[in-house]
């Protein structure tokens, strides 16, 4: 949405990317760590809550390269903003 050129559009994917992979691996290692039920249970809101974003962050991604920003901020203010907010 906020890239201007295609050049944009794959640094900003590879920013995307980049951090997805990071995230991946620190909830590997936390995963690793867990001691308590408790803990257990917000890891997997956690994980849950991830896996209903990553594929409306994709439908954003896909929109939004393909010029369609309307739909792509539609999504982003609507069930993308929702999903979001579940993982934080």
């Amino acid at each position: 949405i906020l890239a201007e050129t295609p050049e944009d559009v794959a640094i900003f994917r590879a920013r995307i990317d980049t951090i997805g992979r990071e995230l991946d691996a620190r909830a590997a290692a936390y995963e690793r760590s867990i001691l308590t039920d408790a803990m257990r249970a917000r890891f997997e809101t956690f994980t849950t809550a991830r896996a209903a974003f990553v594929p409306l962050r994709d439908s954003v991604l896909a929109l939004a390269s393909r010029g369609d920003d309307a739909g792509a901020l539609s999504l982003l203010r609507g069930p993308a903003f929702v999903a979001q907010r579940q993982v934080v």
